[in-house]
């Protein structure tokens, strides 16, 4: 029975499939005959290409897993375009930035500014709102030549993928990928014509079908150019011309690219998610939110979601496929956020929804182990973003709750990472002060029966 295993895109949410792919191709047990994906999705798909064995699929599973955790912080992937590194220092570099990688401001440290103790007294906000404008203009004016030299010799994008090209450039084995016995695919979206196109184990382009090669006298694509141009986002990164035609990242299309896994004869999918299957709401008075506010929420989080669901139900397997969908439910970082601990988390996240969703279990295990995976991994995040000292008050609270957390995921019976060991050490039980200070939600609280104990 052919398996096909569809990855999905997500920037740097990319590592909650690495940690699925592994636990998929290893303890899983499964040998895919069929490999499509796109964005963040097509870097592991193209390595996973090389294997043909379990052996081969779980030492190319490791290889991955260890390109990701090389990477310390976004410099290891991208760098800004220069025009835009102009606007540092300024507040609208700030804003900038955090639209571009979608990083939480929450518990990040950010400087007080319009939101401090003089946020109730207008006279003293308007001063400070005033002060800091007048010091964006005299920055950003100042620096108004430079900005037009980069924006004139890097006008397509505000970031440069040069470090990724670098990390990539030795990853794969194009020769080990052109061996029969794999189908690969891995999804980019034409400018001119705004198709969908795959590029395959072969190194051709074909069409939507993912079998209609789009022109036979083309020469073969280098894989490298092939996963650069599946991830490039538009304005984000720069189109990667591949023979002949531009291309940017297929996720515009093909988020997931299933269908296609589907028309290349697949009887079985295991398809991974690197974002939640349903937006999350978000309560606040949008009528006052700025512009890069309303591009964050629309393009960024509402878009990608319904184009994922719409590839989901894609009607090609309306005939009886089994899809079985690994995905997150919660979202623990931004599209370019590459921060080292929670690409960690993200890693060991994977692993443990991948073993939660292949488990031979009752619908009601599966849930209390999903709810208690997600309040191990909210908390860890938690812990690495606002815990200064791991010998503070506050890091011990965080050991004692994901002590109570992992205690009762093990009660459930299924995978746990081996460095969970690590996450936690034993220390006595918080106050309920303390408790309340670690500001958890109501469903972390109810998942670790806190209320009642």
């Amino acid at each position: 029975m052919p398996t096909a295993l569809v990855l999905g895109g997500g920037g740097a949410r990319g590592g909650f499939a690495f940690g699925a792919v592994r636990y998929v191709v290893g303890p899983g047990d499964v040998q895919p005959s069929i490999v499509t994906g796109t964005s963040a999705g097509a870097i592991i798909a193209a390595k996973l290409a090389e294997a043909r064995t379990q052996i081969e699929f779980q030492s190319a599973a490791d290889s991955a897993l260890e390109h990701l955790r090389a990477i310390r912080d976004s410099s290891d992937v991208f760098t800004k375009q220069p025009w835009l590194s102009a606007f540092d220092g300024t507040s609208l570099g700030s804003k900038l930035d955090e639209f571009v990688t979608q990083s939480s401001a929450e518990g990040r440290g950010h400087r007080r500014g319009w939101t401090g103790r003089i946020r109730n007294d207008r006279i003293k906000q308007a001063a400070l709102v005033t002060a800091d404008v007048l010091g964006i203009l005299v920055r950003v004016l100042s620096r108004i030549p430079s900005i037009k030299h980069g924006l004139e010799q890097h006008s397509s994008a505000v970031l440069d993928a040069g470090p990724l090209r670098n990390r990539l450039v030795d990853f794969y084995d194009p020769a080990k990928i052109r061996r029969p016995g794999l189908t690969l695919r891995l999804g980019v979206c034409e400018l001119a014509t705004g198709e969908t196109h795959y590029v395959t184990e072969q190194g051709k382009i074909v069409a939507s079908d993912g079998a209609t090669i789009v022109d036979s006298d083309s020469e073969t694509v280098d894989i490298v150019d092939a996963v650069l141009a599946s991830s490039a986002e538009p304005s984000l990164f720069a189109p990667v011309e591949l023979a002949g035609r531009t291309y940017v990242d297929g996720g515009l299309r093909q988020f997931v690219p299933l269908d296609v896994a589907g028309r290349q004869g697949a009887d079985r999918a295991i398809t991974v998610l690197n974002i939640p299957i349903h937006t999350r709401a978000r309560q606040r008075d949008w009528s006052r939110a700025s512009l890069l506010r309303i591009l964050h929420r629309t393009l960024i989080e509402i878009v990608p979601h319904e184009v994922q669901i719409g590839n989901l139900s894609t009607h090609h397997f309306d005939h009886g496929v089994d899809n079985t969908v690994i995905a997150p439910t919660v979202r623990l970082a931004g599209r370019l956020d590459f921060d080292a601990d929670v690409l960690a988390v993200s890693l060991d996240y994977g692993e443990m929804r991948a073993s939660e969703m292949l488990a031979d279990v009752d619908d009601d295990t599966r849930a209390m182990a999903m709810q208690l995976t997600d309040a191990i991994v909210l908390l860890r995040v938690q812990r690495a973003r606002t815990v200064a000292s791991p010998a503070s008050k506050k890091s011990a609270v965080f050991d004692w709750l994901i002590d109570r957390a992992l205690e009762r995921r093990r009660s459930v019976g299924l995978f746990l990472p081996a460095a969970a060991e690590t996450w936690s050490k034993p220390v006595d039980r918080p106050s309920s002060k303390d408790l309340d200070a670690a500001e958890l939600t109501d469903e972390v609280r109810d998942v670790l029966g806190l209320d009642g104990a």
